[in-house]
């Protein structure tokens, strides 16, 4: 008996890993992609403007944000239909697609996976959710999500060291703007090289695949007393059904107490990564600083993890 206990906690314990370290791949290059997409597709822009607009990163980034809070709504019968491991899948392979367009830079792919990144947050996060619960105990749980948690942020930091290891800035990459025309003082900022953008993308890609590689090989099977047989029903609902329940959760006195928390921290996640790091390499002074941005991003991934 006490054999067949530890082989079920083993068990547990390897389902949280699986996960954890899935996500620290994943996350290592999209999360690490938010912090400098702006200022790479501005140099992109700057050297082929017909190929993608000034502010793309920004806008891709909204796009991907949007979709994603609209699409959260039919979270719960999105897993009901792909089940915990699909979903995450599935959500993991339209990451890896996004990070692989920018091998070659056009406005064409990089907004559709934008959108389909937005779609796919929600898959994941919705089937990461889920998996975490089929593969937990009242007495594991706590565990398994700080260990998932923590390998998940612990992405920034190996992402800005990828930073450090691919990114080689040439001289004259940024651009002195003293007693120069507004034309010059547009360009006052670091640029990336084609060659820079493939080399730190292709080890984001690579990071990305292998994550995909491990979600398709989570094992499904729920353990012994599983958290979510509690909510476990032999006949699914609707998406009609599901959205009803969803709307009506959101208007209840408690959720609407919390909204303000929500609010705040998406607003704060999003300054931080991403509008926050941009400031790093737009302001001349700072531009000049070479690797700041790696340096930034690392000690984020560290703060989280704290």
């Amino acid at each position: 008996l006490r054999s067949a206990k530890m082989k079920e906690s083993v068990y547990d314990l390897l389902c949280a890993v699986m996960l954890g370290v899935g996500n620290m791949c994943m996350f290592l290059g999209y999360d690490t992609s938010t912090s400098i997409v702006e200022p790479v597709l501005h140099s992109v822009h700057d050297r082929a403007p017909e190929t993608i607009d000034m502010h793309a990163g920004y806008n891709g980034t909204a796009m991907c944000l949007l979709l994603f809070m609209f699409v959260s709504v039919t979270a719960p019968w999105t897993i009901g239909t792909l089940g915990s491991k699909g979903s995450i899948v599935l959500g993991s392979v339209m990451f890896t697609l996004h990070l692989s367009t920018f091998f070659y830079v056009h406005y064409l792919p990089f907004y559709a996976t934008s959108a389909a990144i937005g779609i796919g947050y929600s898959l994941f996060y919705s089937g990461h959710g889920a998996y975490v619960t089929e593969h937990s105990t009242k007495r594991t749980i706590e565990r398994n999500s700080a260990m998932s948690y923590a390998l998940a942020t612990s992405s920034l930091i190996l992402g800005g060291i990828v930073i450090l290891l691919t990114s080689r800035p040439l001289k004259g990459d940024t651009v002195d703007v003293t007693n120069s025309t507004v034309e010059t003082v547009e360009k006052s900022y670091r640029q990336y090289s084609d060659g820079e953008i493939r080399m730190m993308y292709g080890a984001f890609t690579a990071f990305a695949v292998l994550s995909n590689v491990i979600f398709v090989f989570l094992p499904t099977r729920a353990v012994e007393n599983s958290l979510a047989k509690v909510n476990d029903r032999k006949c699914r609902i609707g998406l009609g059904e599901q959205l009803k329940t969803v709307f009506s959760t959101m208007l209840e006195k408690r959720m609407i107490i919390a909204a303000p928390v929500y609010l705040f921290l998406g607003l704060v996640t999003a300054f931080w990564i991403s509008i926050y790091p941009t400031t790093l390499i737009y302001s001349k002074r700072l531009a000049e600083i070479e690797n700041l941005q790696a340096y930034y991003i690392i000690a984020v991934g560290f703060g989280e993890i704290s």
